[in-house]
């Protein structure tokens, strides 16, 4: 069955590819990039 090999690779680099499966990493960046949002806070 190479078309269910075939699809689960191409899951595999769509998942790899697109930044939905990691939604923490995506996250995390926007809370570092925003140092002064957190000074403005305190």
């Amino acid at each position: 069955m190479p078309a269910l090999r075939m699809d689960a690779s191409m899951s595999i680099l769509a998942s790899a590819r697109m930044p939905r499966p990691l939604p923490i990493e995506a996250a995390i960046p926007p809370s570092h990039s925003l140092p002064t949002s957190q000074k403005q806070t305190s």
